[in-house]
């Protein structure tokens, strides 16, 4: 499952029939916020946020082997540049953002 405080999502956030399903090896993860505020606290213009490298692993391909050992809802990390950005609906209308990528793609859990 997901560690307490890193990443709070759920697949009911999305409305019956609005989700997405990967297709074969792909699976979707639920990137963490990128940081708006450094740690001296300056706002950081959005060029230089750098993207997290770590998320929740939301949905798991159906070609994705079932010995892997990540499931849907721990927390992965990926190389900072990973992935495809899709944007999704939740059910107050407001966008979410994802990354769609080969399983084999994913570095590794934390624990």
């Amino acid at each position: 499952m997901a560690k307490a405080g890193l990443i709070s999502i759920r697949q009911q956030t999305f409305p019956k029939g609005k989700g997405f399903r990967p297709l074969r090896t792909k699976v979707v993860v639920y990137p963490a916020p990128r940081k708006e505020v450094s740690e001296g606290g300056v706002l950081l213009p959005q060029d230089v946020q750098r993207p997290e490298i770590y998320g929740q692993l939301m949905w798991i391909g159906p070609e994705v082997p079932a010995e892997w050992p990540a499931r849907e809802g721990d927390v992965v990390v990926f190389p900072q540049y990973a992935g495809t950005e899709i944007v999704l609906k939740d059910k107050e209308g407001e966008d979410v953002r994802f990354l769609v990528m080969d399983y084999e793609q994913l570095i590794g859990v934390l624990d």
